[in-house]
C-alpha cells in the first residue's frame, strides 16, 4: 500500500511513535518516515516543544542523530536534570551528535557530577564540540 502512493502525511503517526519508550523504535519509524518524505524534520521539530517530555526528547534525539539541528539542545539541557542516569548517558550522546559550541559551557558543569559515568559522556561530548 505504501508503496502505491506518491506522497504520504505521516504527521498523524509521528507523535504516537515519539511516546515510545524505545528509542529503537521512533528511530526506525523516523528512518521510514524520513525516507518517504523529506519534509519529516520539519514535522519533527514542531515536537520539541511538547508538554510531555518523553514526546519532546525523543524528537531531540531523532533530530540530533539526522541533522544536529541544533534547537535539540535547548530539550537536552532542560531535561537533563530531571531524567535517569542512563537517559542522560544518551543525551550527553546527542549532544555530541551535535557537536555545537554552545554546550561547552553546559558540559564543563557536568565534569563536576558524581558519577563517573556521567563524567566520561561529558567529557566525550566536549571533545566532539571543541572539535566539530
Amino acid at each position: 500500500m505504501v508503496a502505491t502512493c506518491n506522497k504520504i502525511d505521516l504527521s498523524s503517526f509521528i507523535r504516537p511513535l515519539l511516546q515510545e519508550r524505545s528509542w529503537g523504535i521512533s528511530l526506525e519509524a523516523s528512518t521510514f518516515a524520513i525516507q518517504e518524505n523529506a519534509d519529516s524534520f520539519e514535522s519533527i521539530k514542531k515536537y520539541l516543544e511538547d508538554k510531555n517530555p518523553e514526546v519532546s526528547l525523543q524528537a531531540a534525539f531523532i533530530l540530533a542523530h539526522y541533522t544536529q539541528d541544533e534547537e535539540a539542545l535547548l530539550v537536552f539541557e532542560k531535561r537533563f536534570k530531571e531524567v535517569s542516569r542512563p537517559l542522560k548517558e544518551q543525551i550527553l550522546v546527542g549532544i555530541g551528535q551535535i557537536g555545537a559550541k554552545q554546550s561547552i559551557p553546559f558540559l564543563v558543569e557536568l565534569l563536576d557530577e558524581p558519577f563517573e559515568s556521567i563524567r566520561i559522556s561529558a567529557a566525550r561530548a566536549l571533545l566532539l564540540c571543541l572539535n566539530h
